[in-house]
C-alpha cells in the first residue's frame, strides 16, 4: 500500500513521514466525508 511505501521512504526521516501520514489521513478522511454526504 502507499503507506509502506513511504514509511520505507522516509525511515530516516520521522518528521516528513509523520507528517505526510497526518496529511494523507486529513485527506482520506475528507473524501470519506465527502462520499457520506453525496450517499445521504
Amino acid at each position: 500500500m502507499l503507506h509502506d511505501v513511504i514509511l520505507t521512504k522516509n525511515i530516516d526521516k520521522p518528521s516528513v513521514k509523520s507528517e505526510f501520514i497526518k496529511y494523507l489521513d486529513i485527506i482520506i478522511f475528507k473524501m470519506m466525508f465527502i462520499e457520506y454526504k453525496f450517499i445521504f
